[in-house]
């Protein structure tokens, strides 16, 4: 058809069209004149709308065998579908507004469920729902549990330092006995670093050599893997400013190399902490550090105390991390503070307001951004040149080895960093011995290693499945089936109720202290054991340690959250050779249903108990061990003491405290790390309820029962003492009569198997009962549900 045709055609047909338009009589060929009717509005067709829930997927509690189903509905304009997942995984084939699991089995316990909807206009995301599946066997209460990895094959990585990155992308990890290398390929070779010697700082210069702590000294690896000695000597430490091998080094953290081949070295000397300066003859200096002097001078001195990690920008300054703050060091010496505050925690925003927590690893792109390894937080944390911090990747309350976008990926311990051309950033995740990279949009993948043990530890509330723990010990369960944590590492009190939902009670993630107060007002430092009395009160030993310093404490939290510290009244027997109290440290600590605290004490210098006159130096050594109870009124007896070993069939001084158990008749009894024994204190006599002193093993029975490294201990409520064998990795039974069973785990098998009895477990921190029955225990990152038959 020709072109003219087409267009004739075209109009014939119109015309005809408007010709029965008008026979019609509609209104487009303006009506008549007589009777003509108005124009209508015109058709609107409704806009789609997004879809919204209207009943939400509710949580359900089964029997192990029977089936559940999960539903929901929702409105919006149609077709609407629909995607159930679990655990925030989707399920195949799981596309209706309703998802059956048939049959769900114990495993399935603490499973959450949601579904997604959606059409044409959008998508909504229902609320969660638990599973609880009940019968006899372990199921996951809540938090994440730790299970042990595959097979036993050797790290790819020891311990970690320093990370570097030369100009052609390769990059260099110190620590242990080796400098590791990792090309764009991946492939890891071992440096020869001859001497051998134990390595931890690294930085490179331009032309590709890579210096390296080797103890207490400096070396160069050129690109050809020649290494000599730029300063020190590995053998001896010191604080010598001088040339080459005369210089000395104490502890050395991170080198960073300027353009010019100025190598800096952040020192942390055991008597004094200093940034060190070795110039391109082997000159060693110290840096005299000050505040900003002005035009008419002045300026304070700065002292280190814990300087780490290093980088230098581009006009040279040196960028360096002291405790919880982060200096820019000009040449002359001259330290400002970039960013942080010297209390340490997390906060993002201007420099001044951010927070970090023991930060250990610094890098710098060309375009001035400072990447900062936060430690303690567990994440990498960037600041900007106009002052402004934010979290690159990982996040302050969750620890672990997951790869992902931003605050879904996560690290463990991360330290040495660095960054490449392009802008990727490798971090050294000392935790998990591997190296991770992340791309400037964040995004976290896993470049070299495996992690030795996976773990998903953090300070999460929420749903059971969903929250997390770090480092969870004692446990404790009320009479309304509440159960209370000890979250040790988070220096907290959990709860999860007995819809499974996990609050922080009292204390604060990552704020360690002794303050009193309500919930969060409250801090703790180390709370380990962990026991409740009748009116719902928890009692908590909060421990002392080189990374708490003080001594141990008992502390009272009431069900509303308002924790204070229990005053332990000094026994007056408990005095030095002066008459001044005694060192008392308390190893372990336990109640009874009445609120009666029991405690163990060890007393140092205690002088007053000397038996016969005998030189100072004798008497000041002594050492008093007594158990003692702690009424509620104040008044204390004492059940059971030895001085230095004078009070023979009492209380050995040699002991190492497992746990403590109360009965329901008043007798304690105390579990032995040492000699594998289980003993009973009743009416001022000790003797052995279960086991050998000195005799390991696993058997059952009762005068051949065995044990492994003792642990917590708890009652049921039918008085049988059930104790957690950590050295074979079970849960021992122990009845009245003292005969020995094993219904939760299996001898010598640490990886966690949920589901019948009776399975295996990893090693357990903490065990309790709850008034049915049912026991709790505490393991590595979450907490594990036992109903026995």
């Amino acid at each position: 058809m020709s072109p003219h045709k087409t267009r004739q055609a075209r109009t014939i047909n119109a015309a005809a069209i408007t010709t029965l338009v008008c026979i019609t009589g509609l209104s487009a060929c303006g009506g008549g004149s007589d009777g003509g009717r108005p124009t209508p509005p015109p058709v609107t067709v409704p806009a789609a709308q997004a879809p919204s829930f209207t009943s939400q997927p509710q949580n359900q509690s089964v029997q192990a065998g029977q089936s559940v189903t999960f539903s929901a509905t929702a409105s919006g304009t149609d077709p609407l579908s629909y995607q159930w997942s679990r655990n925030g995984v989707a399920i195949p084939a799981a596309t209706a507004s309703a998802y059956t699991l048939a049959p769900a089995q114990l495993s399935d316990n603490a499973a959450v469920f949601s579904v997604t909807v959606r059409n044409a206009a959008g998508s909504a995301d229902s609320a969660k729902a638990a599973l609880t599946v009940t019968g006899t066997g372990l199921v996951t209460l809540a938090g994440a549990i730790a299970e042990k990895p595959g097979p036993d094959t050797p790290p790819t990585f020891d311990v970690m330092g320093s990370l570097s990155i030369d100009a052609a992308g390769k990059l260099f990890v110190a620590g242990g006995y080796n400098i590791t290398s990792i090309d764009s390929a991946g492939t890891i070779r071992r440096l020869p670093v001859d001497p051998v010697c134990n390595t931890w700082a690294a930085g490179h210069d331009k032309a590709g050599n890579v210096h390296v702590s080797c103890w207490a000294a400096i070396y160069k690896v050129s690109p050809a893997g020649v290494v000599s000695l730029v300063a020190g000597n590995r053998d001896a430490r010191g604080a010598v400013d001088a040339q080459g091998a005369a210089a000395r080094f104490d502890n050395p953290q991170d080198i960073a190399v300027d353009a010019n081949g100025i190598v800096y070295i952040s020192d942390q000397g055991r008597e004094a902490a200093s940034l060190r300066r070795i110039d391109a003859a082997g000159n060693v200096s110290t840096m005299a550090l000050h505040t900003f002097r002005g035009g008419t001078g002045g300026g304070k001195p700065i002292t280190l105390r814990a300087p780490s990690g290093l980088a230098i920008d581009a006009a040279g300054n040196v960028l360096l991390i002291e405790g919880n703050l982060i200096y820019k060091i000009a040449a002359d010496g001259t330290a400002t503070i970039v960013a942080g505050s010297p209390d340490g925690g997390w906060a993002d925003g201007d420099a001044f307001n951010a927070r970090f927590s023991s930060p250990s690893g610094l890098a710098i792109d060309a375009a001035g951004t400072l990447y900062v390894s936060d430690t303690g937080n567990a994440s990498i944390r960037t600041i900007t040149a106009d002052g402004k911090v934010r979290t690159l990747a990982g996040r302050f309350e969750q620890i672990g080895s997951a790869d992902g976008q931003g605050n879904k990926a996560s690290f463990n311990l991360p330290r040495g960093i660095d960054v490449d051309a392009a802008g990727n950033v490798f971090v050294n995740d000392a935790g998990n011995k591997t190296v991770r990279k992340i791309t400037p949009a964040g995004v976290v993948t896993t470049v070299a290693g495996t992690p030795v043990l996976p773990r998903s530890s953090g300070s999460i509330d929420g749903l059971a499945q969903d929250a997390r723990f770090y480092a969870p010990k004692g446990i404790a369960a009320d009479a309304t089936g509440n159960v209370f944590i000890a979250d040790s590492l988070n220096h907290a009190i959990r709860r999860i109720s007995p819809d499974g939902a996990v609050t922080t009670l009292a204390g604060s993630a990552r704020v360690s202290g002794t303050a009193d107060g309500t919930a969060g007002q409250a801090s703790f430092r180390l709370p380990a054991e962990l026991s409740i009395d009748a009116s719902g009160n928890l009692f908590v030993f909060d421990m002392a340690s080189s990374q708490a310093p003080g001594i141990s404490l008992v502390r009272k939290v009431s069900p509303a959250g308002v924790a204070t510290t229990v005053q332990v009244p000094v026994d007056p027997r408990d005095v030095t050779p002066a008459g001044k109290p005694a060192t008392v440290t308390l190893p372990t600590m336990t109640t009874d249903a009445a609120g009666n605290i029991y405690l163990v004490s060890t007393a140092t210098n205690a002088n007053n108990y000397c038996p016969t006159p005998k030189d100072p130096g004798f008497c000041d050594s002594l050492r008093r061990i007594a158990l003692r109870r702690i009424a509620a009124d104040g008044s204390v007896t004492t059940l059971a003491e030895n001085y230095n070993g004078t009070s023979p069939g009492v209380l050995m001084l040699g002991f190492r405290y497992g746990g403590m158990a109360v009965d329901n008749g008043g007798a304690v009894y105390l579990s032995d790390l040492e000699s594998n024994v289980i003993w009973k204190v009743s009416g001022g006599a000790m003797t052995i309820f279960a086991g050998v002193p000195g005799k390991g093993g696993a058997s059952d029975g009762k005068e051949e029962a065995r044990f492994s490294t003792l642990g917590r201990m708890a009652f049921d409520k039918a008085g049988n003492l059930f104790v957690a064998d950590t050295g074979n990795f079970t849960i021992r039974k122990i009845t009245p009569a003292g005969v020995v069973s094993t219904p939760v785990g299996t001898a010598g098998k640490n990886d966690l198997a949920l589901g019948s009895l009776p399975g295996s477990l990893p090693a357990v921190s903490g065990i309790a009962f709850d008034a049915k029955g049912v026991m709790y225990l505490t393991v590595a990152d979450g907490i594990i549900k036992v109903v026995l038959p």
